[in-house]
């Protein structure tokens, strides 16, 4: 997790823990009454209290924020460590926990359940549009079928990337921010699904 990813997951999880009434006061988690809580409140809250009977405790917030990891990743993780796809499963959780209703997570957690990467999708859509003006990548795109590349599924936009990689560096403008280090993950990913 880089700094800027950090700041946010910091400012999600503070609007989640905010809009359940999580907080400390002298030692112990105060919370909005537990019929108050949406459905995935009270499924952290739950978890979180799990969590923190194994070790004799009542639970804090980080127990609730750990029982957020717990739920969608299946495992505790420390928080810096959390990579670009736990992020991607984390997220949608916090959001939800700020705004039940709030139907881009919901949809976001949905796609996942059935398999889907959205994370993995907007990342190499980010580095698609980062590489080559639209006019270019859609030229590019013919090759593969489509006159607009951003009709190809996920497996010909990871193709699209590939190719665009493999050719030199296009000047001036944002398309260069293409070659930052923040984009090698997703032409990795596009050239691992080669495999």
């Amino acid at each position: 997790m880089n700094d800027k990813q950090l700041k946010t997951h910091v400012r999600l999880w503070a609007a989640a823990a905010r809009a359940n009434g999580w907080k400390m006061s002298r030692g112990r988690l105060l919370s909005r009454p537990e019929a108050e809580l949406s459905p995935d409140a009270r499924r952290v809250l739950a978890v979180a209290t799990q969590m923190a009977g194994e070790r004799s405790a009542a639970p804090t917030e980080r127990d609730l924020r750990y029982a957020c990891y717990l739920i969608r990743l299946g495992r505790l993780k420390e928080t810096k460590a959390l990579t670009n796809r736990d992020i991607d499963l984390v997220w949608p959780l916090f959001r939800l926990l700020a705004e039940p209703v709030d139907l881009a997570s919901i949809n976001e957690m949905q796609r996942q359940q059935r398999g889907e990467d959205p994370g993995a999708e907007r990342r190499v859509e980010w580095y698609i549009r980062h590489r080559a003006p639209k006019a270019y990548a859609d030229a590019v795109a013919r090759s593969l079928g489509v006159t607009d590349w951003e009709e190809l599924d996920l497996a010909g936009k990871h193709a699209l990337a590939r190719k665009l990689a493999d050719r030199p560096a296009l000047n001036g403008g944002r398309h260069g921010d293409a070659e930052r280090e923040d984009a090698e993950p997703a032409v990795a990913a596009a050239r691992d699904n080669d495999n």
